[in-house]
């Protein structure tokens, strides 16, 4: 028949030095806590609101009270902290003194949000007043991996841009959770790269995190493009001849798309109908391959005209001034553009 041991767990942590931290509210034109990891666990330890603990095993008996709370002094050091562990007294019934009991830790701010964690574990033994639990010779309280940061105003979304250390260049991203107004800082991540805060009033918020955690603005640059042109369009304006040749390779190439701006040769006198000037095409590929004939049609037609050549020469009939566009028109057993790269939303590779 199993047998109720009663299990007392007694707290022997030895304090180490320190060091006192203001507390004071921090200044959202200013994120230096966010500096480094060690900045960041200063800021935590001035969060602190309340120590609390658990204890727990396998075969613990009923409804028992086994969680402890700690309210941590409003001005204080981590020693304040500590006395929420060191010395104080746990205790839990269990049924099997071969279990192990397990002790839970954190510290927690006024929120509720965890901002360190700790745990132990041991078994009870046995000695000439029945079982008991050593002392923990130490507890060692680890900064949350998350730390919550809080900003005047509501926030919407917020992201870190983090940088290469080799570059400096911007290489990932990570969206943070927030709620109200505070964000979920990640600990690890302190001193890396550009936190972005958005607010839910339309406004942002930027702060550079390798340099101190200053609100930043960013750098303001212009730039001037030289010139522009679109892939395999080639356009002329009143152009006598158009010749060109189009690169190919076993009969596998781009076709071309050229535009031609046609006006008069000379000024159309008054009471002529005049045409311009109907220009020469000539158009091979790289492989000697001419086309059998070209399409034409005025921009805003619908309707695309054709010409027949034997030779791939061929002079277009524009009809009237304006802009117009001719595709060259291959027998596709000797030139044709490559098939479609499914793989890569549909455009060619």
């Amino acid at each position: 028949m199993k047998t109720k041991t009663f299990v007392k767990w007694a707290f022997g942590l030895v304090a180490v030095g320190l060091v006192a931290f203001p507390s004071a509210a921090r200044a959202q034109t200013n994120l230096s806590f966010l500096t480094s990891k060690a900045a960041l666990r200063a800021y935590a330890v001035e969060q602190a609101v309340s120590a609390n603990s658990s204890i727990y095993s396998p075969s613990q008996v009923g409804n028992q009270t086994t969680g402890y709370g700690y309210i941590i002094p409003t001005n204080h050091t981590s020693v304040d902290i500590f006395k929420g562990y060191v010395g104080q007294t746990f205790s839990i019934t269990i049924l099997n003194p071969q279990d192990w009991v397990y002790l839970n830790a954190w510290v927690l701010n006024s929120d509720g949000d965890e901002l360190f964690y700790g745990y132990s574990s041991t078994q009870p033994v046995l000695g000439k007043g029945g079982y008991s639990l050593p002392a923990i010779p130490s507890l060692t309280l680890t900064i949350a991996s998350y730390i919550p940061v809080k900003f005047i105003n509501a926030v919407s979304s917020a992201e870190i841009m983090y940088t290469d250390p080799s570059t400096g260049q911007t290489y990932n991203y990570q969206q943070l959770q927030s709620y109200g107004n505070k964000i979920y800082f990640p600990s690890d991540s302190a001193g890396d790269g550009f936190l972005v805060v958005n607010f839910t009033d339309g406004t942002q918020a930027n702060y550079d995190l390798k340099h101190g955690g200053a609100k930043t603005s960013g750098t303001s640059i212009s730039q001037t493009i030289s010139s522009a042109n679109i892939d395999n369009l080639l356009s002329y304006t009143n152009p006598v001849q158009v010749v060109d040749e189009l690169q190919s390779q076993g009969g596998i190439g781009e076709n071309r798309t050229y535009e031609v701006l046609a006006g008069y040769g000379v000024n159309c006198p008054v009471g002529y109908t005049c045409v311009p000037v109907s220009p020469a095409f000539y158009v091979w590929t790289s492989e000697g391959v001419v086309p059998i004939g070209y399409y034409y049609r005025k921009a805003g037609s619908l309707t695309w005209q054709y010409v027949q050549t034997s030779d791939g020469s061929a002079y277009i009939p524009f009809t009237a001034s304006g802009t117009w566009y001719v595709v060259p028109n291959w027998n596709p057993l000797q030139f044709s553009e490559p098939a479609p790269n499914i793989y890569n939303g549909g455009g060619k590779g």
